[in-house]
């Protein structure tokens, strides 16, 4: 979880973004935000499985281009989840597709 200094030492809509993310989905009824965010990791754990199985079983270059960005999306999808749950994850804030990271 990000310290509030971090918070503001970041971008602030950035970080603004952030507050706002985690307030909808803590704020109403957090066991149940726990439970979703559960819920929603195992089937991204499979696809992620599934994919990595895939990508080391393929001889098309093409094929295991396309599995690694689907598991590029699991990995971001589980950072969001993660800051979303105020847990300290893999996936730095913002989009690394967008930043040409």
């Amino acid at each position: 979880m990000a310290s509030p200094f971090n918070l503001v030492t970041q971008d602030v809509p950035l970080a603004h973004r952030e507050i706002i993310s985690r307030s909808r989905l803590t704020g109403a009824n957090p066991v149940l935000s726990e439970e979703i965010i559960h819920e929603l990791r195992q089937p991204l754990g499979v696809i992620d499985s599934l994919a990595y199985y895939l990508e080391i079983t393929a001889a098309d270059e093409k094929i295991c281009t396309h599995l690694e960005k689907i598991r590029a999306m699991v990995s971001q999808a589980n950072g969001i989840l993660e800051r979303a749950q105020g847990t300290p994850g893999e996936m730095p804030l913002g989009n690394p597709f967008l930043s040409g990271a």
